[in-house]
């Protein structure tokens, strides 16, 4: 995985936004 990418890195703070606010 790529090492501290800031792509990478906001596309997985996105994901957990998504799933806490479906949660």
């Amino acid at each position: 995985m790529a090492q501290g990418h800031p792509i990478v890195r906001g596309l997985m703070v996105l994901s957990t936004v998504v799933l806490l606010f479906f949660a």
